[in-house]
């Protein structure tokens, strides 16, 4: 995703979306000035997570923001612009998650028991939400291996005095009786009106499906991406491994990945700033979005 050129070592990737929409970054004219840069902003893409890299459909929403081609014979102009361009959509992705929380923590009731996954931004917002409203409630996390998310999306939880334990990723089917709903973020909202979202989640969705508790997910709209897999190998390898690992694996059967495909059969509702959707009605926002 694009993030704000006020986050340090971050800047080069926010000022360069476009990195994203080809093969390789688009020179200024001269030429001048700009290789170190470039370099760069390729070393922390290629650096970060899949998920960060792989940003297509959020590239391509900001495919129409790109500065018109007159614009771009001036580097430094066009840099300004694109930075002003990214803060502008920053903007909207916070407004986004505002407006998710807000169709969302009325589901949750008071003295609910939530179990979440991972760490997400989304739902981190819609806890918020519910505290605000001064809803009592405690919530489970996964521990999230192999980077420990879990522990994360829990420091951030009790920062704000929300009662959080951490669990076992194995213990999720143990847990799942005590729990009254599953809430969880994504990486990627699919055709199909599945998810792509950290490894995990779809054990996750199958456990609370078997025990008949609702599994909801909060997502921006620009998450949504044109892919329809049908299992786990139609998920491009992109998308599953980081870029070292792509690079220096000669096998990559024996690797972990680092995501996995959630089908919209196991899950309940998806809050997204669109509105409340059913996965079925994904499709016809994506066709909207994208036309």
């Amino acid at each position: 995703m694009i993030v704000s050129p006020r986050n340090g070592h971050q800047c080069a990737s926010a000022q360069r979306p476009y990195l994203s929409l080809s093969q390789g970054p688009l020179p200024p004219p001269d030429g001048v000035g700009v290789e170190d840069d470039d370099q760069q902003a390729q070393l922390i893409i290629c650096k970060g997570s899949a998920q960060r890299r792989h940003c297509g459909p959020g590239a391509e929403r900001l495919r129409p923001l790109s500065p018109h081609p007159a614009l771009c014979q001036d580097y430094s102009k066009c840099k300004e612009i694109m930075i002003e361009r990214g803060e502008i959509f920053l903007t909207k992705v916070s407004l986004s998650r505002n407006k998710i929380a807000k169709l969302c923590h009325p589901f949750i009731r008071d003295g609910a028991r939530i179990l979440t996954h991972a760490y997400s931004r989304v739902v981190l917002r819609v806890l918020e939400a519910a505290v605000e409203a001064k809803k009592r409630f405690s919530v489970y996390v996964t521990e999230s291996q192999p980077d420990e998310a879990g522990q994360k999306m829990a420091k951030a939880l009790r920062k704000l005095n929300i009662p959080v334990t951490v669990i076992l990723d194995a213990a999720v089917g143990y847990i799942m009786e005590k729990v009254d709903l599953v809430l969880v973020g994504a990486e990627g909202v699919v055709e199909s009106g599945g998810i792509i979202n950290k490894i995990g989640t779809n054990q996750i969705a199958v456990c609370a499906k078997a025990q008949n508790k609702p599994f909801y997910v909060v997502a921006e709209s620009f998450k949504f991406v044109r892919l329809f897999p049908l299992n786990q190998q139609d998920v491009p390898d992109r998308f599953k491994y980081k870029a070292d690992t792509l690079k220096t694996s000669q096998n990559l059967k024996e690797e972990h990945p680092w995501i996995d495909y959630t089908s919209p059969s196991l899950i309940t509702l998806l809050f997204t700033d669109l509105g409340v959707l059913t996965p079925s009605a994904v499709s016809d926002e994506l066709i909207k979005l994208y036309l």
